[in-house]
């Protein structure tokens, strides 16, 4: 591969956990929808994995535009900068390449020389399918100054909430060129949800050492909002799978990232709490942010795993910050202390030691069991208060605020039933959120069930439907009608807009 003049390189790393889902014609589709064919014409075009000179610890995909001057290189890179579509799944180390890097990537596949028609010339193999914006000229684009919002929750095991944005994404862009998109991942405070707030709004994302459930060390991931707001998820190390045994899970590492939070100086700390294996109480937790565990005679309980001696809780030396930040659980659980998977002997007294620490008892609180009693320990020692997850999110995004500027939102999950209306449900609370506004809601479902025919009672909603039921063996197509369904979906929506259109322009005819 030779490379004259300037080129710009674009990273994706989406490509191990989304194998069979995302091709490389796909992201190429993406790209030419943000660009026009003056944008891109007399560049040379390469694809392909990455073999050399990555920085990310993934396998990234590299769509190269070379030979052109550095006027259309900067205005390429502004495009695709700018766009918020684009920009959720690039890599998040080193997402732009330029000439310097470029000339040692190996293993490229030339796809040949863009048109003034658009089409690619001289490639060594056939280009994808895909469709550059025609020029503007006088005639603005169909999306021009359209913004979707895109909050659709997880389809079933097959597309997670990311993976779905992301097919939508490509749906709209084919009905409205030019359309504006902000993503809205929904996540249940587990991993990814770092991702998540970072696509949904600006922010830095850190990374953390910290110890695991088991004691190793384990990388963990924390996002910094607006400068005053810390988003943590549960690291992936601490998921369910992670309980080796009968033995002590320890809370230490979250307590490590929420100490790493305050040293931050951040006002509020926002904490993700799914299911977890960790099943300490969230004694961990409090060792690391410098409470102290003592026995009956007063002395201190050196081993993390020694908690059967334990009477009081010491919060003398906890951080002096604790009592100026303000602390959110982000949780679906609802259940009490008393229902927790706790370790050994704390299952006796634990209650106890914890009403005496907070002067009330936090264990009867909605989410005081949330991992494994974690959520009863920063009730009764932070002062934290429980949020469900979706509400959690939409808040730390500023989701009232964007839809200020939105034109229809799009939402949806695997199955809309009667469950889908209910305080703490994705689609429920965006629906709310977004009628306060009057903002319509497009929702895209994989079937619906009992009590998912009053979502077609509202004005303000429509529903399309992936396919009338599902069963196990149907799942490996759910990819293909999804998209098909998105694809009806906005070719609905544009037909709505020309009918308005066609309307006003007769009756000025009248």
């Amino acid at each position: 591969m030779k490379t004259h003049k300037f080129s710009l390189g674009l990273r994706f790393d989406i490509m191990a956990d989304e194998e069979g889902q995302i091709t490389p014609g796909q992201l190429w589709e993406e790209i030419f929808s943000v660009l026009t064919i003056d944008d891109a014409k007399g560049l040379q075009l390469y694809g392909g994995m990455e073999e050399t000179g990555g920085s990310s610890s993934e396998p990234c995909y590299l769509c190269m535009f070379t030979n052109g001057s550095l006027r259309q290189m900067r205005n390429i890179y502004r495009k695709l900068e700018g766009d918020a579509g684009i920009n959720m799944y690039i890599a998040a180390t080193r997402p732009y390449l330029q000439t310097n890097a470029l000339e040692r990537a190996e293993g490229l596949t030339y796809f040949g020389r863009v048109q003034g028609d658009g089409c690619l010339l001289g490639g060594d193999e056939p280009f994808f399918d895909v469709h550059l914006c025609k020029r503007h000229g006088k005639r603005r684009p169909v999306g021009k100054g359209i913004v979707f919002l895109l909050a659709p929750g997880a389809f079933f095991n097959t597309l997670t909430s990311r993976q779905a944005i992301r097919r939508l994404t490509l749906s709209a862009r084919k009905q409205f060129p030019g359309v504006r998109v902000h993503p809205m991942p929904i996540t249940d405070g587990g991993p990814g949800t770092v991702d998540a707030i970072l696509a949904a709004a600006n922010g830095t994302g850190r990374l953390v050492q910290i110890q695991g459930p088991q004691g190793a060390k384990r990388d963990a991931r924390y996002a910094v909002l607006r400068g005053n707001t810390a988003l943590i998820e549960m690291p992936d190390c601490f998921s369910p799978a992670g309980a080796q045994g009968e033995g002590l899970c320890s809370s230490f590492g979250i307590g490590e990232l929420i100490r790493r939070a305050l040293d931050e100086g951040l006002e509020k700390i926002i904490i993700g709490l799914p299911d977890s294996c960790i099943n300490d109480g969230g004694l961990g937790c409090l060792r690391a942010l410098g409470v102290k565990l003592l026995d009956a005679e007063g002395a201190e309980l050196v081993s993390q795993t020694d908690t059967k001696g334990l009477a009081k809780i010491d919060t003398e030396l906890l951080h002096p910050r604790v009592r100026n930040t303000r602390f959110v659980l982000m949780t679906d659980c609802e259940t009490p202390l008393d229902a927790a998977s706790l370790y050994g002997p704390l299952r006796e007294n634990y209650r106890g030691i914890l009403q005496e620490a907070a002067a009330f008892d936090p264990a009867l609180r909605e989410g005081a069991g949330a991992a494994g009693g974690l959520g009863a320990a920063l009730m009764a020692i932070l002062g934290a208060e429980r949020k469900p997850a979706v509400d959690a999110l939409l808040d730390a995004a500023e989701f009232d605020r964007r839809l200020r500027s939105v034109s229809l939102v799009v939402t949806g999950e695997g199955r809309i039933d009667r469950t889908s209306l209910r305080s703490g449900s994705a689609v429920g609370e965006i629906l709310k959120r977004a009628s306060r506004q009057r903002v319509p809601v497009a929702v895209i479902a994989g079937h619906i069930g009992d009590g998912g025919e009053a979502l077609l009672e509202r004005r303000d909603c429509s529903i399309m439907i992936v396919a009338d039921a599902f069963d196990t063996s149907e799942m490996e197509v759910l990819v293909e009608r999804f998209d098909s369904a998105a694809e009806r979906m906005f070719r609905f929506i544009r037909l709505g807009r020309e009918i308005e259109r066609v309307s006003a322009r007769k009756s000025k005819m009248k």
